[in-house]
């Protein structure tokens, strides 16, 4: 599959977890999910092209922050009905910041290479 083809599949997975951990607690500003698909759209390209990573060895991974995504973007959006585009940016830098930390403990305690 091509990889702009699989990228598409891989970001309606992620929206579809995104949407499951929102449920009908909240409604979703059309312009909260362009920005996320903005967002991820060339970091997952990136992520299938340049570094190889593989979407069916990462998926259950991906997805489970997605629907963390999710739950994060209902807790920002506090009283208000809808998910705007605000608690989505807010919701995905609480993530991408934890994924990074994560990714730094990883690095870590990786053995260096000879």
């Amino acid at each position: 599959m091509m990889p702009e083809r699989e990228l598409e599949y891989i970001l309606d997975d992620c929206f579809l977890a995104v949407g499951g951990a929102i449920g009908d607690r909240k409604q979703l500003d059309p312009a909260a999910i362009v920005w996320w698909r903005d967002r991820y759209r060339d970091r997952f390209l990136h992520a299938i092209t340049v570094s190889l990573n593989s979407w069916v060895e990462d998926r259950d991974r991906v997805l489970a922050v997605s629907r963390f995504l999710g739950t994060r973007a209902v807790a920002h959006a506090g009283d208000r009905p809808v998910i705007d585009r605000e608690c989505a940016i807010k919701a995905s830098a609480e993530i991408e910041a934890g994924c990074d930390m994560r990714r730094l403990q990883t690095d870590r305690n990786e053995p260096a290479a000879r």
